[in-house]
């Protein structure tokens, strides 16, 4: 258990303040000095009260977004390299927000770390996840589908969570799901977060879930890490597939990831695949898996299985 300690203060320069406005200021710095990620002292001002009254505002407005179920899930394609099939999806959190519209996780998620609601929105995505893997299974047969991964993202703050990977389990026991069809996929961060992480994931995996690095080679893991975890696949960033202009020293780089993947014995998908050029650069990179908005962006569900229909239909013309 960890103790820490939060002290907000007021400069009084004028003796005519009342008392009651004095412990309301102090009250604000007290709450902007508990927002504060580490132990520490917060000072009173006009502008940091107005900067706390629009965050509490806008945690008022994500944890009504949790209990309204104004969150929802995109998915967006996994292709297989070797023979073009759809063999899964990510699934990919969005807000529709009242009055604004579609919100993309960067527009929110900041939020949900701040006012430490991601384990919240962690075990409804994967209870939504689950609840759409498990419907699906009728629509995977239709379109004559091998197989249908799904991914789902999981922050650090819950794999840090000791009761994480028993949670998990039960969530799966409501469902029926198969744990070999969910990929869980994590930053490149959670590798540095301890052994509460290490055993979670270790926990995961041994129930028959799958892991995925995600954003593989923009963060801070190397080979060393990899291997300390148990990892099904490395998704490499992005960055490594830019638009266009593919040089030397990217086909360098990605055959570096592909082969040290091989010695791992691990699994690679390209993310972010965006042109043509790209797309053919993966297929001849000796990377597994690809996905991108080469192919598509993520999709409500039915517009995603409406996707499958097509895509299939154009492969059978073929």
């Amino acid at each position: 258990m960890q103790i820490t300690v939060s002290i907000g203060l007021v400069l009084v320069k004028d003796s005519t303040l009342e008392a009651q406005t004095l412990l309301h200021e102090g009250a604000i710095a007290s709450q902007l000095a508990s927002r504060q990620d580490r132990s520490g002292f917060a000072l009173f001002s006009k502008d940091q009260s107005d900067q706390l009254t629009t965050a509490l505002s806008e945690e008022f407005a994500l944890r009504r977004a949790l209990s309204n179920n104004e969150f929802v899930l995109h998915y967006q394609p996994v292709i297989r390299v070797s023979d073009g099939k759809i063999v899964g999806a990510e699934a990919l959190i969005r807000w529709e927000r009242p009055g604004v519209g579609l919100l993309m996780p960067m527009q929110f998620l900041p939020g949900i770390r701040q006012a430490h609601l991601s384990i919240e929105l962690g075990y409804w995505v994967l209870d939504r996840a689950l609840q759409m893997r498990k419907s699906a299974e009728v629509l995977i047969q239709h379109h004559e589908l091998d197989e249908f991964g799904l991914g789902l993202n999981i922050e650090a703050e819950s794999l840090l969570r000791s009761d994480f990977a028993i949670n998990v389990r039960q969530t799966f026991s409501r469902t029926a799901v198969n744990p070999r069809d969910i990929f869980i996929e994590i930053s490149e961060d959670s590798l540095a977060s301890g052994d509460i992480v290490l055993d979670n994931l270790k926990q995961l995996r041994e129930f028959g879930i799958k892991i995925s690095l995600d954003d593989f080679g923009v963060g801070y893991s190397n080979v060393i890490q990899a291997q300390a975890f148990p990892l099904d696949v490395l998704k490499i960033d992005k960055a490594f597939f830019p638009t266009s202009g593919f040089t030397e020293r990217n086909e360098q780089l990605v055959g570096d990831v592909v082969r040290m993947a091989k010695t791992l014995g691990v699994e690679t998908v390209a993310e972010g695949v965006e042109t043509e050029e790209a797309n053919s650069f993966v297929f001849k990179s000796g990377i597994d898996y690809v996905q991108g908005f080469y192919y598509s962006a993520a999709m409500p569900e039915l517009e995603f299985w409406n996707w499958v229909r097509g895509r299939n239909a154009q492969r059978s013309s073929q």
